[in-house]
């Protein structure tokens, strides 16, 4: 996104937690050198980071997260604060514990009351929380994730397996953070004693303890641990197949870039994902049990090959080009 807005004119800054880098097309300025940290620590160290370098007069704040928008509001004056929506995570947070669950609330509520705009990236998110806030209506928009076409587009499957040093064997991959409503045990379980089982690779972080993860002996199952993003196109186009088990979902943008490399899914019906994946074209639904995932093997891989450019062509709707367009008419709007 920083890339598509910044051909248009508008400078782009990315306030983020990690090391100080370069990054192309954009600023990075670092809260934090330290880089995984949780939600809760990220959010405090943007608070004294937005106090020491607060934002410009006539400038667009844009968070990710309306909880990340907090730390801006008393700014709200001076900018205009526009906050994305990539998901519901009304369960996540009712996983937290109770003090977690209430700061939650009291910042999602002042960020969406407060912020001059709301985008969604998908219209299943924008439904829930306009159930939740109906004056939202009057400010939101719903505009898809976008992907860099350049980047994300087929590589060829024994070229990418042999990048990789991935066996030439049936893979199927899930991408994305171990987490409890990513469901992660219900591929590893649907492999579990299966004739000819494809290889999983797991891509996006590692099993700790507490994650309550049983991997059988000897099972098909290898964790690649985080990826960097540049290598995530010749992954996707690795796999015969990418699966997302999770019990609730925005749009993922893994989805999109997978469809851009070429690659079919096996998904949960969540989110928008009915809007954009066609069965028997770009991938499959399944119930969301190991079970139903296991059925999905034994009967539609075979299919999935003749599924590429009907996934490449599905892509194309959610390159940048055309959505930078309509993220950048949001903020004229705001302004």
């Amino acid at each position: 996104m920083a890339k598509a807005l910044s051909l248009r004119g508008i400078h782009v800054a990315i306030v983020g937690a990690g090391p100080p880098t370069s990054v192309e097309f954009a600023e990075f300025l670092s809260v934090t050198p330290e880089y995984p940290i949780s939600n809760y620590v990220f959010i405090r160290r943007l608070w004294k980071w937005v106090r020491r370098n607060p934002p410009l007069t006539g400038s667009i704040v844009n968070t990710m997260r309306p909880d990340d928008m907090y730390p801006y509001l008393a700014f709200a004056e001076r900018c205009r604060l526009v906050c994305t929506l990539h998901g519901t995570p009304a369960r996540a947070i009712a996983q937290r514990r109770s003090l977690g669950r209430l700061l939650y609330w009291y910042a999602e509520r002042r960020s969406l009351h407060t912020a001059h705009w709301i985008v969604s990236v998908s219209a299943a998110t924008l439904e829930f929380y306009l159930h939740r806030f109906p004056q939202l209506s009057r400010k939101s928009a719903v505009i898809p994730i976008g992907v860099d076409l350049f980047a994300f587009r087929p590589v060829e499957r024994r070229v990418a397996r042999s990048e990789l040093g991935l066996p030439n064997v049936p893979i199927m991959l899930f991408a994305g953070r171990i987490a409890p409503e990513k469901r992660i045990a219900v591929p590893i379980e649907a492999l579990r004693g299966l004739e000819g089982s494809p290889l999983l690779l797991i891509a996006g972080g590692e099993p700790r303890k507490g994650d309550g993860l049983s991997i059988p002996e000897n099972a098909p199952v290898r964790f690649l641990g985080t990826v960097p993003h540049h290598q995530m196109p010749t992954l996707l186009s690795a796999a015969d197949v990418l699966v997302l088990s999770s019990s609730f979902e925005g749009l993922p943008t893994v989805v999109l870039e997978s469809f851009a490399c070429g690659t079919p899914v096996f998904a949960t019906a969540v989110g928008d994902l009915p809007r954009v994946l066609i069965e028997g074209r770009t991938g499959f639904f399944f119930d969301g049990t190991s079970v139903g995932l296991r059925n999905l093997i034994l009967r539609r891989w075979d299919s999935l090959h003749s599924m590429r450019q009907s996934c490449v062509e599905a892509a194309q709707a959610f390159g940048w080009d055309a959505i930078a367009d309509r993220i950048a008419g949001v903020y004229r709007h705001a302004a």
